[in-house]
């Protein structure tokens, strides 16, 4: 089997599972403070579950044309995806697996802003990472439906971005709002990419 349909047909999978699993969490946190971490991440689990079954069931749709194969997509997506996994190394050093995972947010912890390491070049280094990922997949597959999938993927991020926001300054307060009014949202300045790098040489 053609590797690209195979890396394209797990991109029309997760993409969808992932955006239901975290607009599950962060679009109902009034909801799960009240109900609990188990009952969230449960829910969260069954949409999950179901984004993925629905984008199975539709999967030929859901792909689209085949653009074919290409080394001016190929090459470009592998590296591009490459340097979104090499740099992940400095996000995932600023966070613990409950921090990851959203745990903070569902019982309202309001003593682990972090603003140290990547968090000084983007408000959300893990979003922009996973951002740049997925413009890296849709490259290598270079199917229709995977550029489609994937820009509404990119959309998705940035709504959750700016829910996740509303959230952090009701828990932080003056001190995300400061913190906001320094550090970009998704996009690093050409200084805070070379901040980046060399966090992630260090």
């Amino acid at each position: 089997m053609d590797i690209r349909l195979i890396l394209a047909t797990f991109v029309t999978l997760v993409l969808p599972a992932v955006m239901a699993f975290w607009i599950t969490i962060h679009g109902c946190l009034k909801f799960w403070r009240k109900a609990g971490v188990i009952p969230a991440y449960s829910a969260a689990a069954i949409t999950m579950a179901i984004a993925a079954w629905v984008a199975w069931h539709w999967r030929e749709t859901l792909l689209g044309p085949d653009l074919g194969f290409s080394w001016l997509t190929v090459i470009p997506g592998v590296l591009i995806y490459a340097i979104s996994i090499w740099l992940s190394k400095s996000v995932r050093a600023h966070l613990s697996l409950s921090t990851f995972a959203g745990v903070p947010e569902i019982r309202n912890n309001s003593e682990c802003l972090i603003t140290e390491g990547p968090y000084t070049v983007v408000r959300h280094p893990r979003y922009t990472l996973v951002i740049v990922g997925i413009i890296g997949w849709c490259l290598v597959c270079n199917f229709l439906g995977t550029y489609l999938l994937g820009s509404a993927a990119i959309l998705g991020f940035c709504f959750i971005a700016a829910l996740e926001e509303l959230e952090l300054q009701q828990r932080f307060g003056q001190a995300y709002v400061e913190y906001r009014a320094k550090v970009p949202q998704l996009i690093p300045t050409f200084t805070g990419l070379v901040i980046l790098l060399r966090l992630r040489k260090a």
